[in-house]
């Protein structure tokens, strides 16, 4: 069977069915000024809905993108809504793509179990 790999170029396009496969933010979107609920849950919804090989920052940027242009209506800009809290997030997720996450790898290993124990 054939190894699906995306190229680099297909997987930072902008498609919001990728970015948001399970909808969550696109849901938030459009209960604009009605949308009451925790922006926390809803950017932890929509990353744990995300591709295990979907970089979040690339996604998030992408969602930005979308729905926060000057021709989308989008009540982002409304300080103190949960849909500007959301965007916020999402801007937290886009300032850390993963090239600029492995730098901070620790090179430190875990302590086997054998040597945990006295």
């Amino acid at each position: 069977m054939a190894e699906f790999r995306l190229s680099e170029l297909e997987a930072n396009a902008s498609n919001p069915s990728f970015d948001d496969p399970s909808h969550v933010i696109a849901e938030a979107v459009a209960a604009g000024d009605r949308f009451r609920g925790s922006a926390e849950q809803q950017v932890f919804a929509w990353l744990l809905s995300l591709a295990a090989d979907r970089d979040p920052a690339t996604a998030a940027e992408n969602l930005i993108d979308h729905y926060d242009s000057p021709a989308s209506t989008t009540l982002s800009k409304k300080p103190g809504t949960s849909i500007h809290r959301v965007f916020d997030l999402l801007r937290q997720v886009s300032a850390f793509p993963r090239t600029r996450l492995t730098r901070f790898q620790s090179g430190r290993r875990r302590r086997s179990q054998r040597a945990a124990r006295p």
